[in-house]
């Protein structure tokens, strides 16, 4: 801005009282009140001088916006009676399989336990049936009792009657979430249930409004619902639903000869980031007979998999990790326990040879760890990350040292895979809906 504008930088005198305190508190108010006049002049003279070099972007970003706008006021069609079937089949599960671990809880010698409560679960697991602790979580650094860390668990307990325990948490907590989110627990108002409203004209069916934000994930993707008021007043972000969820959601002409389609840019996210990375040997796995995730299993790790195998997971987790700068530890931990793949079974000889995996990949496919070093150097010297047609994501921050910083670098190198996945959906989006506008010949 300064440079453009031709003034002086006036950020400087409260830049350094914020690098010397790091409490913008200590401001005066005047200091306060010109910093946000100058900052609201600059980007209004900015915004003017770039508009008409930004005219692509915003084009595109608008349509795009239009259209996921008009998708949310159609909404989707829930079929009531597939719906109650499976919420109520859920949640007689969970009570059964609750009431199952709860006995066998009290039978330890506990005398108060909720099958939902993680402490409840690390008292009853690691200090009354002393199991093994898999994995601790980042924040406190208590045993970890997630789904994988159990699954991990359930494979090294020999007693069948605390295997049999292990199943019947792993099958309640599945079966909770499951019916939680289609009748809701104790917060209801983020349930299907009560966010699906009466079909005009369809007594068998429901209306869900999905809202999605163009720009409301960090790294560039879309994302859906929003705040918790937003949600409970129509949103709902179905992008993380559950598979077995999906299947309440049919044709809004469902017994009318009307069908639900289901698309899959499988190849999509791996495709932009072979092309961000600007590596063409990449970009042949994944282009049309180029073998994708099939093959850099044989070349990189000498496995033959299938598709959905854990092999498959573990060289997906491989590829996508490595290329959105994953660290070995983290690399190490997601082939573990949730694309079950161990390179050894000793955890530090796992995360020996996953940082092993790592090197010979980077060697084999070099334009990744060079884009890496392009993006850090980027937010390091210009605080920001460029992505396709000049969308810019600001990552202003105070220099490598501060807390958090990483996280700055990841998104980085994030943003321009992401933010150019997500205009390729987008625009298919426009196409899509002026396709169908022709069809039925509506302007």
């Amino acid at each position: 801005a300064f440079i453009e504008l031709k003034v002086n930088p006036w950020k400087e005198e409260t830049a350094k009282l914020l690098k010397e305190t790091g409490d913008a508190s200590d401001w005066t108010p005047e200091q306060r009140r010109e910093r946000c006049r100058l900052d609201a002049w600059a980007s209004l003279m900015l915004a003017s001088h770039y508009q008409d070099n930004r005219k692509d972007l915003v084009n595109i970003s608008h349509r795009i916006q239009m259209t996921l706008y008009r998708v949310g006021l159609a909404g989707a069609a829930v079929f009531n009676s597939r719906f109650k079937r499976l919420g109520n089949e859920w949640r007689a599960s969970a009570a059964r399989y609750g009431d199952l671990v709860t006995r066998a809880a009290f039978k330890t010698g506990m005398t108060k336990f909720e099958p939902t409560n993680k402490n409840h679960l690390r008292e009853l697991l690691f200090e009354r049936l002393h199991l093994k602790k898999m994995g601790y979580t980042k924040k406190s650094h208590e045993a970890q009792v997630d789904k994988e860390v159990l699954k991990e668990t359930l494979k090294l307990t020999s007693k069948k009657w605390k295997r049999t325990l292990i199943k019947n948490i792993l099958h309640f907590s599945s079966n909770d979430k499951l019916a939680k989110a289609l009748l809701g627990g104790k917060h209801k108002e983020k349930s299907i249930g009560f966010l699906k409203i009466p079909f005009p004209g369809n007594k068998n069916l429901s209306l869900l409004n999905n809202w999605i934000n163009p720009l409301g994930a960090k790294t560039g993707r879309r994302s859906g619902g929003g705040t918790d008021k937003e949600i409970s007043h129509g949103g709902v972000n179905p992008q993380n639903w559950h598979p077995k969820i999906r299947g309440i959601i049919v044709s809004r002409w469902y017994g009318h000869g009307g069908e639900g389609a289901s698309f899959d840019y499988n190849k999509l996210e791996p495709l932009m980031m072979a092309w961000k990375l600007g590596s063409k040997a990449l970009l042949e796995y994944f282009s049309v007979g180029g073998g994708g995730y099939i093959q850099l299993a044989k070349d990189l790790l000498h496995l033959t998999i299938e598709p959905g195998s854990s092999g498959y997971k573990a060289i997906k987790a491989i590829y996508l990790g490595i290329g959105y700068y994953m660290n070995d530890w983290k690399l190490s931990h997601d082939l573990w326990f949730k694309a079950g793949l161990k390179f050894s079974e000793d955890w530090d000889e796992h995360v020996r040879l996953t940082a092993k995996v790592r090197k010979k990949y980077f060697k084999m496919f070099p334009e990744v760890k060079a884009y890496h070093r392009r993006q850090r150097r980027e937010v390091k010297k210009h605080q920001r990350a460029v992505g396709e047609l000049g969308m810019i994501r600001h990552l202003y921050h105070l220099g490598p040292d501060m807390e958090g910083y990483k996280r700055y670098e990841n998104q980085a190198i994030n943003f321009p895979i992401q933010w150019l996945a997500s205009l390729v959906t987008g625009s298919a989006m426009i196409d899509y809906e002026r396709a169908l506008l022709k069809e039925h010949k509506i302007s």
